[in-house]
């Protein structure tokens, strides 16, 4: 799961997106890619995290510099629009949901 989405964003260069096309990037595909395993399985925390890492970094940094300050926690980012974010899902929610679903 971890290394599709690192396989995606390695594909894209962040640095030609705007902050728009990214935040589409994130919630049409990066976030769709371990819907069918998460729906099946329940996955650990640490790699929900991970995957949630490596959206944060290619939101926020470019791909050629190494380290860039995030304007914003990866929490708010992923809050509501009416709350102050930008719809980004948590994985952890996803994780959540897909889990009382399968039950």
């Amino acid at each position: 799961m971890i290394s599709k989405v690192a396989k995606r964003l390695n594909e894209w260069q962040g640095k030609m997106l705007s902050y728009g096309g990214r935040t589409v990037i994130i919630k049409s595909v990066l976030q769709s890619l371990p819907t069918y395993t998460l729906s099946a399985l329940k996955s650990p925390k640490g790699i929900l995290n991970l995957i949630e890492k490596h959206m944060a970094r290619f939101f926020c940094i470019p791909s050629n510099e190494r380290r860039k300050h995030h304007w914003s926690s990866w929490s708010t980012i992923c809050n509501t629009k009416e709350e102050g974010g930008i719809g980004i899902r948590s994985m952890n929610d996803i994780a959540n949901t897909l889990a009382i679903k399968r039950w």
